[in-house]
């Protein structure tokens, strides 16, 4: 499952720690037509954010995230509202 621009954008809205970073991502991209949103939110940022978070203890974000995965995941099987 490919990450989508919606995908990021929910993601970006609801984790505002990321949000610094997400702009310096796009400034990287700005020249481009459309940034390439799995790289942005697929596994890069996010990764490193997560990793940094996880080592301060900090991740009270984290089951936040882990709700928007898996609402992604059951929303692209057709399986919403289970």
């Amino acid at each position: 499952m490919a990450a989508k621009q919606e995908d990021a954008e929910r993601i970006i809205a609801t984790v505002h720690g990321l949000q610094a970073r997400w702009r310096e991502f796009l400034k990287e991209w700005e020249k481009e037509a459309s940034p390439p949103w799995y790289l942005g939110m697929g596994m890069g940022e996010l990764a490193h954010y997560l990793v940094e978070k996880h080592a301060q203890g900090a991740t009270a974000e984290f089951p936040i995230l882990s709700g928007l995965g898996r609402s992604r995941i059951l929303s692209s099987n057709g399986l919403e509202g289970r």
